[in-house]
């Protein structure tokens, strides 16, 4: 598990790119060690929707807290 803490922004997506390589650096890291994760997750609410490769689980607690309008990227915010 990680956090994309700037998921939610979009000018800084490069950010969480590399964030999200980082993540995927270390998953096959432990993979050559032998071991052999079930779950996968780095994805935050706004990574959910804003970042599709961020594992096999989602971690979309503030959407089920109403908080979408302040946790979301705006490209999503002007769709509802």
């Amino acid at each position: 598990m990680t956090h994309l803490a700037s998921a939610d922004d979009q000018t800084q997506n490069e950010f969480t790119r590399r964030q999200l390589d980082r993540f995927d650096e270390a998953v096959r890291a432990f993979r050559e060690k032998g071991f052999a994760p079930t779950f996968i997750h780095a994805a935050n609410s706004a990574a959910t929707f804003a970042h599709a490769a961020a594992g096999n689980m989602v971690r979309p607690g503030a959407r089920f807290m109403a908080f979408a309008g302040t946790c979301f990227p705006q490209i999503l915010k002007s769709r509802h």
